[in-house]
């Protein structure tokens, strides 16, 4: 009775035993199924955001050029601008001057020049 009961115990412990197990071969792969579920989102969004870095640096290199085309353009303008200005200042000397020599001759057209054979108004 003592051997029967020995194997029962025995018996028991080792069903205990396999259930334990499969439990936790149960657990593991359920465990692993998650991990390489959580893996593959982890992997879909590193994906994602290297195609949107990729993006915005495209879109970073597109607006730095036109920049620079808008400072060439700007530069380039207001070189235009000031050649203008100066052209404008040295028309306007040069009118001025024209000027003054008009000026110049009108007031001494208009006024003869003293003659010494002049004679007296009565």
């Amino acid at each position: 009775e003592q051997n029967s009961r020995s194997s029962e115990e025995i018996f028991d412990l080792h069903a205990q035993i396999v259930a334990v197990e499969a439990e936790a071969t149960y657990k593991c792969e359920q465990n692993e199924l998650s991990m390489q579920h959580q893996l593959k989102r982890l992997v879909s969004h590193t994906t994602f955001l290297q195609e949107e870095k990729k993006s915005a640096e495209r879109a970073r290199q597109v607006l730095e050029t036109q920049l620079k085309q808008l400072q060439t353009t700007a530069q380039l303008e207001h070189k235009r601008l000031e050649a203008g200005k100066r052209l404008l200042e040295t028309s306007k000397r040069k009118l001025e001057a024209e000027k003054v020599h008009m000026s110049q001759q009108l007031f001494s057209q208009a006024t003869p020049p003293p003659s010494s054979s002049s004679k007296p108004i009565e």
